[in-house]
C-alpha cells in the first residue's frame, strides 16, 4: 500500500508464495513476493470509534474538532485533528461495513470491485485504492468514485 495508513491501522508486510504457469521444462515456477495488509492499532481504534460516536452526537465537524482539541486527543503524529483529517476519517470506506448495502452503493456509483458479492457479508471491511491523485509539488486531489478500486479487507472490522 502506498501512502499513510488510515488512523487505527499500520501497514504490515508478509510473504506470499506466488506460483507462475508451467515453464518450457514443465516445471512450476515459484517466487516469494512481499504483500501488505492493514493491522489494527488498538489505541487508535478507540479514537476512531470515539470520532464516529461524537460526530453522530454533535453533527458537526467543527464541534468535533473542538471536542478533540479540548480533550487533547491527537493524531498518530501527535498533532491536533483538523477538520480535514476528521473528514478523511468519516469518509474513508476502510471503516465501513462490507454488507449488501455497501456492495449495492458501490455498484450504483460505478466503482470497480475486486471481490465477489458473497464476500460482502458484514464480517470484514472494505479498502479502496486510487482514491487520490498525487502529483509532485501539487496538492493531493480526490479522484471520482468511478476511478476507485475496491476490495474486501481480509482483517476483521471492529467498528
Amino acid at each position: 500500500m502506498a501512502g499513510t495508513s488510515p488512523t487505527g491501522y499500520e501497514s504490515e508486510g508478509y510473504e506470499v508464495l506466488h506460483i507462475k504457469e508451467i515453464n518450457n521444462e514443465n516445471e512450476v515456477e515459484k517466487k516469494i513476493k512481499k504483500a501488505f495488509k492493514l493491522k489494527q492499532i488498538p489505541e487508535e481504534v478507540i479514537i476512531v470509534k470515539l470520532i464516529y460516536q461524537k460526530f453522530l452526537e454533535l453533527k458537526s465537524q467543527t464541534a468535533l474538532e473542538t471536542f478533540l482539541m479540548n480533550n487533547d486527543i491527537k493524531t498518530k503524529n501527535g498533532k491536533h485533528f483538523s477538520r480535514f483529517a476528521i473528514k478523511g476519517i468519516l469518509e474513508n470506506p476502510v471503516y465501513a461495513k462490507n454488507d449488501e448495502e455497501m456492495y449495492n452503493y458501490l455498484i450504483q456509483n460505478n466503482v470497480e470491485i475486486y471481490s465477489k458479492k458473497e464476500e460482502f457479508d458484514g464480517n470484514f471491511g472494505v479498502i479502496a485504492y486510487n482514491k487520490t491523485k498525487q502529483v509532485k509539488h501539487k496538492a493531493t486531489k480526490k479522484t471520482n468514485m468511478q476511478d476507485w478500486i475496491v476490495s474486501v479487507r481480509k482483517t476483521q472490522r471492529t467498528y
